[in-house]
């Protein structure tokens, strides 16, 4: 069928060896078919053959889809095939790959990127030229995510409640990042023995899972917010909430 014509890639190197100008077009036409057809992993692919800004623009999409979905090589091995110029021209995807090699790799790997992202995002402009405001306004939120989740794993309850207070600030509503950063929040309020709060943060943790379409966050955060029901002794509630 047409898309596993287009799907071959290879099919560009005969065009090259006559035509390089000509193969380049063939796989930017390729990468908008299948960014169209919502298939991000061949218009990358095609993408990162022809045009860097374009890859750039489809990488930054898919990110934080795959980032929040447990993708993190994926979206590293992306991120290290853009050239580096074109990704530290845009805050938003330093802020992908702080993410993703704090997922994939090590903290260690990540904070110079998350400083980074975080100085070009504070700067005159904040952004990539054509970032709109919610895309800056994503990323800012995205990267004070990423703070808190390092100041949960120091210990720092006080510094992780801050850093997510900023990111769901931030960050608008159906944001795919508001769920990880209420369960956060939540399990924060759960170590400080706060049960009332992090009852109502998980219940927010749900709206914002299901509000952006991600069913395991939202599975999660009910089976989170039924254990706090649990200790506050609101046994029927609990059970309500996990039928």
């Amino acid at each position: 069928g047409i898309r596993d014509l287009v799907r071959s890639r290879g099919l560009g190197d005969v065009y090259k060896r006559q035509a390089p100008d000509h193969a380049a077009v063939l796989h930017q036409r390729a990468a908008a078919w299948f960014a169209a057809n919502d298939d991000f992993d061949e218009a990358i692919a095609h993408a990162l053959q022809s045009d860097a800004a374009l890859a750039a623009d489809l990488i930054g999409q898919a990110a934080p889809g795959r980032l929040t979905g447990r993708q993190a090589a994926t979206v590293l091995g992306w991120l290290r095939a853009l050239p580096d110029g074109t990704l530290r021209a845009d805050p938003r995807l330093m802020v992908a790959m702080a993410w993703a090699l704090f997922a994939a790799e090590s903290r260690a790997t990540a904070e110079p990127w998350l400083g980074d992202a975080e100085a070009a995002l504070a700067s005159t402009g904040g952004a990539a030229d054509d970032a709109s405001p919610a895309a800056h306004a994503e990323a800012l939120g995205a990267a004070a995510a990423l703070r808190a989740q390092m100041a949960s794993w120091d210990g720092d309850v006080d510094a992780a409640l801050r850093h997510s207070a900023v990111a769901l600030e931030t960050l608008g509503p159906g944001s795919i990042w508001r769920a990880d950063v209420a369960l956060a929040v939540g399990a924060a309020h759960h170590l400080r023995g706060d049960v009332p709060a992090a009852i109502d943060t998980f219940r927010a943790a749900v709206v914002d899972a299901e509000a952006a379409g991600r069913a395991e966050a939202a599975i999660f955060a009910r089976a989170m917010l039924a254990e706090s029901l649990f200790l506050a002794g609101r046994l029927t509630d609990a059970a309500t909430v996990v039928d």
